[in-house]
């Protein structure tokens, strides 16, 4: 598509400034289950200095009344980050802790299925390790990419 992208700043059990682009980035997404919302998935490297590049895999779960087209504001979300490969998986455990501050939906002229999806967001609190006592902070993120819709609304 050409303009997908996902930036993201991360602190604590994991410290990097992403900046995905297109080719270098996988995205996929759909309906929320119950279709309350917004799941979309982002997958791409993690470069670690001296080491080999290992797999980043983001999890966004925002909450929406619907999946129709048109623009949202402070949505809430619950964001999981799994390091493939590393055995390290966090999670904020709930929708109370990060939020999207802007989220516009356009459907493709060409698959009405499909919509090109833009949001801008934060957490306020870390999220946590899903085994051991690790944190991991993203204080923005900010992504685009085209999702699967699912039926009409």
């Amino acid at each position: 598509m050409g303009d997908a992208f996902l930036q993201a700043r991360l602190r604590g059990a994991l410290d990097a400034d992403l900046d995905w682009h297109d080719a270098g980035m996988r995205c996929e997404g759909g309906p929320r289950p119950g279709g309350r919302g917004l799941r979309v998935t982002l997958a791409g490297p993690l470069p670690a200095e001296g080491q080999a590049t290992r797999q980043l895999r983001f999890i966004f779960g925002i909450g929406t009344k619907d999946i129709a087209a048109g623009a949202a504001e402070a949505l809430p979300t619950n964001v999981t980050v799994i390091l493939e490969g590393g055995g390290q998986m966090f999670a904020t455990r709930g929708d109370g802790h990060c939020a999207v501050e802007k989220l516009e939906r356009t459907p493709l002229p060409e698959n009405a299925h499909r919509q090109r999806v833009h949001v801008r967001g934060y957490c306020l609190d870390p999220a946590t390790a899903m085994t051991g006592e690790g944190r991991l902070h993203i204080p923005t993120f900010e992504f685009s990419g085209v999702v699967d819709a699912g039926e009409e609304p």
